[in-house]
C-alpha cells in the first residue's frame, strides 16, 4: 500500500507530495492512522492520521494479520505478523534492539516485494490478454525470478520453436517454446526481453 502526503504534519515530519511505503493500518477512537517511515534510511516508524494521505496504491501485502495490537498502541491492527504477536517489538523496536530492527527490514523487504510482484503480474496479465485473449497463462514471481508459461488453445496456430538463454551472472533470462506453449524463466530486470520473444512467438511483425 502506497500513499502521497497532501498535507503537513505540526511536527513537519511528512513532506508535502511525498510518497511513503505504509507497513500497517491502526484503527482507534474512529480514526484510521498509516504506520510509515518519515525519514530515509530511519528504521523507526511512526504512526500518522490518514487525513494528512491520499491512497495512490490499495494493494495490501499478502504477509499482514489482522489482530489486537496489545502492546505499545493497544488497538486493532493491520501489519505484519511479529507487530500484532509480540506485544514488546515495536518497544523493543524503537529502543535499537538489534533483533527487532532486523525483523523489521525482512518484513518490510517482504511487503515491497510482494506489492512489486502482485503489479508485475497483473500488468503482464493484462499485456498478454491485449496480445490474444485465447492464451492460457501460469505465472508466479519469487525471489525476484519470474516463471510463466502461456498455452494456446487455438490448435490450429502454429507457433515458432524457441530456445533462448542469456546469463550476465546476475541477470538472466530462458526462453523454450514449441507450437503450442512458451515456457520463460527470468529475473524481474529481464522482463522487457521475454515480452519481446511473446510476441515472436505470437507472429507479431513488431518485435520492439
Amino acid at each position: 500500500m502506497i500513499v502521497k502526503c497532501i498535507k503537513e504534519d505540526r511536527h513537519e515530519y511528512l513532506g508535502l507530495n511525498r510518497t511513503y511505503f505504509v507497513h500497517g493500518i491502526q484503527y482507534e477512537e474512529g480514526q484510521v492512522y498509516y504506520c510509515i517511515l518519515p525519514f530515509l534510511d530511519d528504521i523507526d516508524y511512526n504512526r500518522f492520521n490518514s487525513k494528512y494521505f491520499q491512497v495512490i496504491d490499495e494493494t495490501v501485502p499478502t504477509n499482514w494479520k489482522f489482530g489486537m495490537h496489545r502492546g505499545f498502541f493497544g488497538c486493532f491492527t493491520a501489519s505484519y505478523e511479529e507487530l500484532i504477536a509480540d506485544a514488546d517489538h515495536y518497544g523493543k523496536l524503537i529502543d535499537g534492539d538489534p533483533i527487532e530492527e532486523e525483523i523489521f527490514r525482512k518484513r518490510r523487504a517482504e511487503m515491497i516485494d510482494d506489492v512489486y510482484n502482485t503489479h508485475i503480474i497483473k500488468d503482464l496479465n493484462r499485456f498478454i490478454y491485449d496480445l490474444s485473449p485465447n492464451l492460457s497463462v501460469q505465472m508466479n514471481i519469487a525471489n525476484k525470478v519470474l516463471d510463466i508459461e502461456i498455452s494456446d488453445a487455438n490448435t490450429e496456430a502454429k507457433h515458432r520453436k524457441m530456445n533462448i538463454l542469456k546469463d550476465d551472472g546476475y541477470s538472466w533470462y530462458l526462453i523454450e517454446s514449441d507450437v503450442s506453449t512458451f515456457k520463460a524463466n527470468a529475473t524481474n530486470d529481464y522482463l522487457r526481453p521475454v515480452l519481446k520473444y511473446l510476441k515472436l512467438w505470437l507472429g507479431r511483425k513488431n518485435f520492439r
